[in-house]
């Protein structure tokens, strides 16, 4: 159905309207002798060099000064080529995120919210914030794993929500260079106003990438140090319990009891783990 936001130029009578090969009334000026469809263009603008032109047209098209529709064709172009560069990132970190985020719910993997007990990701992000700063303060390793799962699924949100957002950009591409090429070639009139939205738009979508790109990123380690430190910590508590049934065995009930009470109480250690099972069952 072709871009949602850009409507087809109507009237001819509009302020920007142009003859064929000469300068339009409006913001937009003549292409060179060579027409954009026929080839002859500059290559496409990337990185800084094609945020600092799509800010340049922006601000053209705003003041009403004269702007070149090949120049407003390499923007286009820029944009979306560097869009689409973009998915593979995009596509990548979402993909590592919730593998991570489905082993820490207990996907089977370890679980990283203390206890043993699986607590489900997306269940974490609809807490409140406060809710999780009482449990970090009750729990704190527990806690900080859900404030790590949390945010992780708020960025999944965010990802999810910039593909929306390209997939209306992809689509406002092939209207935006058939509008501008027939503003060149037929004199058709140039609805600026959807233009503006489309690059303002873009503008904010690689910002709003960059960040949540950067931010995925320190969630995923985060999280992996989370993972692995549960892992640390199920593997110690392991070997306590080896040990404590290793200086019960043998022992009356009575006795077993009360020195497996006193070694509940303890709990894993570390290194000085078995010194301190000795000395508690000698109590």
């Amino acid at each position: 159905q072709g871009c949602p936001h850009y409507p087809l130029p109507a009237s001819p009578s509009s302020a920007l309207g142009r003859a064929r090969h000469g300068p339009m009334d409006g913001p937009l000026a003549g292409l060179p002798a060579v027409g954009p469809r026929a080839g002859g263009l500059p290559a496409a603008p990337d990185g800084p060099e094609l945020e600092q032109a799509t800010r340049a047209c922006l601000q053209g098209l705003r003041t009403a000064r004269r702007v070149a529709c090949s120049e407003l064709l390499r923007v286009v172009d820029g944009n979306r080529q560097a869009c689409e560069a973009a998915v593979a990132p995009l596509a990548t970190r979402g993909e590592t995120l919730r593998a991570l985020l489905a082993e820490a719910a207990g996907g089977g993997g370890p679980k990283v919210f203390g206890g043993g007990v699986a607590v489900c990701a997306s269940a974490v992000a609809s807490r409140e914030p406060q809710c999780l700063a009482a449990e970090a303060a009750v729990q704190p390793q527990a806690g900080a794993a859900a404030a790590a799962c949390g945010d992780g699924v708020r960025l999944l949100a965010e990802m999810e929500d910039l593909e929306r957002r390209l997939e209306k950009l992809r689509a406002c591409w092939p209207c935006l260079r058939e509008a501008i090429c027939r503003a060149y070639d037929d004199s058709v009139p140039l609805e600026t106003a959807s233009l503006v939205w489309t690059l303002r738009e873009v503008v904010a979508w690689r910002r709003t990438l960059t960040g949540t790109l950067e931010a995925a990123g320190a969630t995923c380690e985060r999280v992996r140090d989370n993972l692995e430190r549960e892992c640390e910590r199920r593997a110690e508590r392991a070997r306590w319990r080896g040990l404590a049934q290793g200086l019960l065995n043998g022992l009356e009930p009575q006795t077993a009891a009360r020195a497996a009470a006193a070694l509940w109480v303890r709990g894993p250690t570390g290194e000085r783990a078995g010194a301190e099972a000795r000395e508690a069952l000698g109590r």
